[in-house]
């Protein structure tokens, strides 16, 4: 696994967490422990930022687009713009490669352990099925299939120079 060495690392992997967090139907979450992974998040990604040397036109550029998405946070009650922005802005001069590999990681990671423990579940007799069709523990059918697609981009996007046409059609099909 990836090591979480800097600030902008720690509050993407807590992004990371409160997202699956959101998308789990078998793992307890609530309003309040979303919004406090998303506050450490965002104080972490705005440590972050503030670490960097900018040039003064672009930080006041970026600290302005920063307070508008801070309004969005009290007008809809939802920190979730606040630390996309905020993420976004923090991630300038990361590379971003490693921050793919990086989520890649993380994120393949939560899927597997996440369907795993759907399926064993599944063996003891809890019901995960939602409108019909298996959720293998997303709280939609189709979220599944999103993570997944997600995780065959980054694939491909991490292992484009090594791919073949016979990996491609496989990866397809």
């Amino acid at each position: 696994m990836p090591k979480v060495n800097s600030l902008f690392y720690l509050g993407f992997l807590l992004m990371i967490l409160k997202t699956n967090l959101s998308f789990s139907a078998i793992i307890p979450s609530s309003d309040m422990v979303d919004n406090l992974i998303s506050l450490f998040a965002a104080l972490c990604f705005f440590v972050s930022f503030n670490r960097k040397k900018l040039p003064k036109a672009l930080f006041w550029t970026l600290i302005s687009v920063v307070l508008l998405s801070a309004v969005s946070v009290f007008t809809n009650k939802n920190l979730r713009l606040l630390c996309i922005v905020l993420c976004c802005v923090a991630m300038y001069g990361e590379d971003l490669e490693q921050t793919i590999h990086f989520f890649f990681r993380y994120q393949k990671l939560f899927f597997v352990l996440h369907t795993i423990l759907a399926i064993a579940l599944g063996f003891f007799g809890v019901s995960i099925i939602d409108k019909g069709r298996y959720t293998f523990g997303f709280s939609h059918p189709n979220t599944f299939s999103v993570v997944l697609f997600n995780l065959l981009a980054m694939y491909i996007w991490l292992n484009y120079p090594k791919l073949k046409l016979q990996h491609i059609i496989t990866v397809l099909t």
